[in-house]
């Protein structure tokens, strides 16, 4: 992905998650929804407006909407638990040996709440960013967005929504 895509996408990101953030704060759930943003600089969204159980369905939609003719990259938002795995602790070493270290996140004791984006280009090219919901018992508040990049030396993403081999 070249950098001036990488930065568009980011700021496309930011923009998004300002809106986000009001929906969850105001107490609602936000539905997952994906953006198709096209050649000439349209974005259309595309709400799931309704709860998809399925989610090999829906990774294989998402898939699909990325092929489509025109289309330059893709944003989707969701909420989504998420886990740290350390690389030296034992789930750690059964991701790094190509195991699937765990079951679900939403399974996990140290799952954390966040809304995630998962960034892919036509030409499969990918980065995830999320930022943390910490729900207080007066107030919702965020943590920063972190931006993941598959490739990158201290994390590696795993899950539908990525396209790794884990989980195809």
């Amino acid at each position: 992905m070249n950098k001036l895509l990488r930065e568009a996408l980011i700021t496309q990101v930011r923009e998004f998650h300002v809106q986000a953030m009001q929906i969850v704060q105001s107490g609602e759930q936000h539905i997952p929804i994906l953006f198709l943003l096209t050649e000439g600089g349209k974005i259309e969204p595309i709400p799931f407006t309704e709860y998809i159980d399925d989610k090999d369905l829906a990774a294989d939609m998402l898939q699909a909407f990325r092929a489509k003719e025109g289309v330059v990259a893709t944003i989707f938002l969701s909420e989504a638990w998420t886990v740290t795995i350390p690389k030296d602790s034992a789930a750690g070493r059964r991701l790094a040996a190509g195991k699937n270290p765990l079951r679900k996140p939403s399974e996990s004791h140290d799952r954390k709440e966040c809304l995630f984006y998962m960034v892919q280009t036509a030409d499969n090219d990918q980065f995830a960013v999320q930022a943390e919901i910490i729900r207080g018992e007066s107030e919702i508040t965020f943590g920063p967005l972190e931006i993941m990049t598959e490739d990158s030396e201290d994390t590696k993403m795993v899950g539908r929504f990525v396209g790794d081999p884990l989980n195809p």
